[in-house]
């Protein structure tokens, strides 16, 4: 009799007492395995890399060994952390060698994508007439806006010459940053 196989196709050879000889093949279709992905935490942000899976077995022999397909660090336990969006596979493999995978999927939100377009340039040396406008599109909506002068409207307006920077905040408190920059003509000199 022969126990702790796993999944495969096997040959026995028996041979009697009168050295007569049978072949036969046995096909085990179970693997002795039965894994299961119990949880999956997305990215807290786009590329927060943060990301967690986390693969649970029965059957099969403990003490079973894990490796997931991630290099950096090498993952070796039921959890793997630290994870990007993307799909990553666990092999499994029990105390009698037998082995099964699984794989898990890594989500997380889009990037965030701020635009500043200039919509009135400064039209006179020293002026406060500039404005800009500010669409953002990605990340999980709503937004919020915190710029370098303390406004916190999305557009700007009433600019003087200078560079402007806004922190986006969306509904996640995942964040991201972007700059314009306000020109103004030169001053006009009287000769």
């Amino acid at each position: 009799m022969a126990v702790g196989l796993c999944a495969n196709f096997y040959t026995v050879t028996i041979t009697d007492a009168n050295n007569c000889i049978t072949v036969d093949t046995v096909t085990i279709n179970t693997n002795g395995l039965n894994l299961t992905i119990t949880n999956v935490i997305p990215e807290s942000c786009f590329g927060a890399c943060d990301g967690i899976a986390v693969v649970s077995v029965s059957a099969g022999t403990t003490p079973y060994t894990y490796q997931w397909n991630v290099t950096n660090p090498v993952q070796t336990t039921p959890t793997a952390t630290n994870l990007c969006v993307g799909t990553y596979t666990a092999v499994v493999t029990d105390s009698l060698n037998c082995a099964d995978s699984i794989s898990a999927t890594v989500t997380g939100p889009t990037q965030i994508v701020p635009s500043i377009t200039i919509t009135t340039p400064i039209s006179c040396n020293g002026g406060t007439t500039g404005t800009a406008n500010l669409t953002v599109s990605g990340g999980t909506p709503t937004y919020t806006y915190n710029w370098s002068n303390s406004v916190s409207t999305e557009d700007l307006s009433g600019l003087s010459a200078n560079t402007y920077t806004v922190t986006v905040t969306d509904n996640l408190g995942c964040t991201v940053t972007s700059s314009v920059v306000i020109n103004e003509p030169t001053a006009v000199t009287a000769t």
